[in-house]
């Protein structure tokens, strides 16, 4: 599981750094930076937050993705719930328990991402702009 994520998100990052537009690069480089100062300060931060949606997706994948592991060896929270199913017979107990612990788990990471989101990507909101006129107020986005 540690390849296969890794190997998304290299794909993520990549494909984020390759689509960092060309007229960031150029006015780095017309202002004077090296390629690595290019490199650190207009296209992995450009990137990062352009692979930040996707990354999101793939973290919730593992979560859910870890209930496989249960089955194989370690013990999740999936596998305290059989444990529980098969020393004390509660068969609805151990499994409920661990659906909700999975999904308290996926919301806290799920609104985690969304904050991160909302701030490394507030430029790209569509701002409200509001221009008196009279009694009237017009408001249109920009």
């Amino acid at each position: 599981f540690s390849l296969n994520t890794a190997g998304y998100t290299t794909e993520f990052l990549r494909g984020a750094i390759e689509t960092t537009p060309h007229g960031e690069i150029e006015a780095a480089r017309a202002c004077g930076m090296t390629p690595s100062k290019v490199t650190r300060r207009i296209i992995l931060p450009s990137a990062f937050r352009r692979s930040l949606p996707a990354y999101s997706n793939e973290v919730i994948f593992m979560i859910h993705s870890s209930v496989v592991l249960s089955t194989i060896s370690l013990q999740d929270l999936l596998g305290v719930g059989r444990w529980l199913n098969g020393r004390y017979y509660l068969s609805y107990e151990g499994f409920i328990t661990a659906m909700l612990f999975y999904m308290v788990m996926v919301f806290i990471v799920s609104q985690l991402f969304k904050l991160w989101e909302k701030r490394w990507l507030g430029h790209l909101r569509v701002r409200e702009e509001s221009t008196s006129n009279g009694d009237q107020t017009i408001t249109s986005a920009t």
